[in-house]
C-alpha cells in the first residue's frame, strides 16, 4: 500500500505518493524495489472486490476480431456539415461515446468486454486475431446504449502494450465465418444471387450456407424476403474520407425483413466431424432505430428440426443510433453493432451436419413492433 497526502491528510490507494517541500537526494536513506506483481486471472475469476484494481486476464482472445478497437458510427453521409466532420455524432452526443466495449473471451468459454476510448491513440487500429493477455483496470460500467449494466465487470487497458495479443491464436480456430460483405457483383455476373457461402474459416466448410427463412435472394438493396446490404461500422476503414463514410464499410452487413417469432437467420451444412473440443458462436448484430427483439440461439442436425435452445443464449438485439428519425438518438440506441458470444453445447461435436439459427422470441419492453434486423458478422470456432 502506498500513501498520497493532500492538505487534509493521508489518503490510501493503489497508486499513491507524498509531496514534501525541501527534500533532496541527501535526505534519502535507502530505497527498495517494489515486490508488487499484477495478479493473473481468468474472466470467471473477476470479482467485485477487484474493481479499480490492476489485473491481467490470461488466455483471452477478441471474440470477433473484425474492424478496429472502436467500431463506432461517428459521422454519416447526410447533410454537408455531418459529412465533413468525422466526429459529428461524438461531439453532439458525447455521453453515448464514452467507451467502445469490445467483446473478449477466454479458453474456458467465459466472456466480458474490453473498454476503449475514442481518445486512445490506438482507437482506429485493426483488431488482432490471436490470443494472449490483457492487462488493465477492472471496471463496473453502465453503458445503456450497449445494454451493459453496472453489474458487468469489464477491463480497461491503460496502454496499447497492455493488450498483449498478436496474430497467433493458441486458443481457437475458426471453423466457419461469414463477413456479410457485399460481394463483387462483376464476379457473380448479376445483381442478385441465391446462396451465401463462407468468406472465412476452413476450406472443408466451403459448402456451408447462411440465409434467412423464406428468403428469395440477395441483392444490393433490401425489401421483404430479400437480404440486402447495409453499412458496417469499421473503425479501421476509410479514415481519410470526408464524404461521411469515415470509419465504415458500405455494404458490410445484411439488412432484412420481415421478422416475427417464427423468423430466423440460419446457417446450415456445417460439419464438426473430428472436433472433440468446445464450440462457440460469435454474432455481430443490431436493428433499426426503434429497437429489436429478444432472440435466442437454437440448434438442430437438419433444417427440419427438432430445434433445441442453447443454454444461456437469450440476447436483445439493440436499435441503432439513427441520424434522421425522431427518437433515434437516445441512450438506448447503439452507435454501431454489438458482438455477442455464446458457448455451444457438446451435443454438436463430431456431427456430419449441424444447423444454428437466431430466432426472435418476444419484443422487449418499449419496443412496439418488429423492425428490420442487421447482421454484420457470424462465426463458429472450436478450441484447439
Amino acid at each position: 500500500m502506498f500513501e498520497r497526502w493532500n492538505d487534509k491528510g493521508r489518503i490510501r490507494g493503489s497508486f499513491t505518493y507524498r509531496l514534501i517541500s525541501g527534500i533532496t537526494a541527501a535526505h534519502v536513506i535507502s530505497s527498495e524495489l517494489s515486490t508488487f506483481t499484477i495478479p493473473e486471472k481468468t474472466i470467471a475469476e473477476l470479482t467485485d472486490n477487484m474493481v479499480f484494481s490492476l489485473v491481467t486476464l490470461k488466455d483471452v482472445e477478441i471474440a470477433s476480431p473484425v474492424g478496429a478497437f472502436t467500431n463506432f458510427k461517428t459521422t454519416d453521409p447526410g447533410a454537408a456539415d455531418r459529412k465533413a466532420n468525422k466526429n459529428y455524432w461524438v461531439e453532439k452526443f458525447p455521453a453515448y461515446y464514452r467507451y467502445y466495449p469490445t467483446c473478449i473471451r477466454d479458453k474456458n468459454g467465459s466472456n466480458t468486454y474490453m473498454l476503449t476510448s475514442l481518445d486512445a491513440p490506438y482507437a482506429h487500429e485493426t483488431l488482432p486475431k490471436g490470443s494472449g493477455t490483457i492487462t488493465g483496470i477492472v471496471a463496473k460500467v453502465k453503458l445503456t446504449n450497449f445494454d451493459i449494466s453496472e453489474s458487468r465487470l469489464c477491463i480497461l487497458p491503460l496502454h496499447r502494450e497492455d493488450i498483449n495479443i498478436g496474430d497467433m491464436n493458441e486458443i481457437t480456430s475458426v471453423l466457419v465465418e461469414w463477413d456479410c460483405n457485399v460481394p463483387d457483383w462483376k464476379e457473380i455476373g448479376a445483381s442478385t444471387f441465391t446462396e451465401y457461402h463462407p468468406t472465412g474459416g476452413e476450406a472443408s466448410q466451403s459448402n456451408a450456407i447462411l440465409n434467412k427463412d423464406g428468403n428469395k435472394h440477395f441483392q444490393q438493396t433490401y425489401a421483404d424476403y430479400i437480404l440486402g446490404f447495409q453499412d458496417d461500422f469499421r473503425g479501421d476503414m476509410n479514415l481519410n474520407t470526408t464524404n461521411g463514410y469515415y470509419g465504415r464499410m458500405q455494404g458490410g452487413a445484411f439488412n432484412s425483413r420481415p421478422w416475427s417469432t417464427s423468423s430466423y437467420f440460419y446457417v446450415d451444412k456445417i460439419s464438426t466431424v473430428g472436433i472433440s473440443t468446445s464450440l462457440s458462436l460469435q454474432v455481430e448484430m443490431n436493428s433499426s432505430w426503434g429497437g429489436g427483439p429478444v432472440a435466442v440461439v437454437e440448434y438442430a442436425y437438419s433444417m427440419s428440426g427438432e430445434w433445441v435452445k442453447v443454454d444461456n443464449s437469450e440476447f436483445t438485439i439493440l436499435g441503432q443510433f439513427d441520424r434522421t428519425a425522431a427518437g433515434g438518438q437516445t441512450e438506448k440506441n447503439i452507435p454501431g453493432y454489438k458482438v455477442y458470444d455464446f458457448k455451444l453445447p457438446d451435443a454438436l461435436l463430431n456431427r456430419d451436419n449441424i444447423c444454428i439459427r437466431l430466432r426472435p422470441v418476444r419484443l422487449p419492453s418499449g419496443v412496439s413492433s418488429f423492425m428490420p434486423l442487421r447482421l454484420a458478422n457470424i462465426s463458429i470456432k472450436y478450441n484447439k
